[in-house]
């Protein structure tokens, strides 16, 4: 099976001095798909996790500082349960913002998905792998 783009929000959501924010897909998830969001957060060293209302499980794939004072965060869900989904993003203390993507996938493994992860930051130049 091909990987495929299956839905996300649009826009995403954005709070303001907070500590959590949800966004619910437009449609039900399809069970065995793939849940991938993104996070800005207005603050740095924040943990930074996730749930939704299927109970899926959340894992970090990576985070970036992104100035001074934000960072981004990536986490995954997947082999996830079908159903209408709002997913809750929570940090561990409050950040000037919080912004907010998610989208679902199908097509990718079910377990095992991250096989390595990339980074750059500034002007230029080509991320390097890391893990």
């Amino acid at each position: 099976m091909a990987i495929a783009f299956v839905q996300a929000p649009n826009p995403g959501a954005t709070t303001a001095s907070s500590t959590s924010l949800a966004l619910a897909f437009g449609s039900n998830v399809t069970a065995g798909s793939s849940i991938i969001i993104a996070t800005r957060i207005g603050a740095q060293g924040r943990t930074v996790t996730a749930s939704d209302t299927q109970g899926n499980t959340y894992t970090i794939d990576k985070v970036q500082t992104q100035t001074t004072d934000h960072e981004l965060n990536i986490l995954s869900a997947h082999n996830v349960a079908a159903g209408a989904t709002t997913v809750t993003v929570s940090i561990s203390g409050a950040a000037s913002t919080i912004r907010l993507c998610i989208a679902e996938y199908s097509g990718l493994a079910t377990s095992s998905t991250l096989d390595q992860v990339a980074s750059q930051s500034g002007a230029g130049g080509s991320p390097s792998p890391a893990s």
